[in-house]
């Protein structure tokens, strides 16, 4: 299953790792310095529960790159600003 989380940070991140673990086609959308560490470095979530580490891992900042998904998770503000209007991209 293809599936897009727009808004990577603490909620989005935790939701796209643990359906990415779950062998899901994961496309994270993130910016800036946080969009720049997962590409290098994977996203690494750590917790009580332990830690997943999602490496390579596929992000982005560009919704229209990521082509048709099955299910998309707008998980911020940030996501849901530019979900609206590119929802015919997805």
């Amino acid at each position: 299953m293809r599936i897009a989380v727009i808004g990577t940070g603490g909620i989005g991140g935790l939701y796209g790792a643990s359906l990415a673990r779950a062998e899901a086609d994961v496309t994270f959308v993130a910016r800036g310095a946080h969009l720049a560490a997962i590409r290098e470095d994977g996203l690494r979530i750590e917790g009580d529960r332990g830690e997943i580490h999602i490496q390579p891992a596929n992000a982005t900042d560009d919704i229209a790159s990521i082509g048709t998904v099955e299910s998309f998770y707008p998980v911020s503000n940030y996501g849901m600003s530019i979900v609206s209007p590119s929802r015919s991209a997805l």
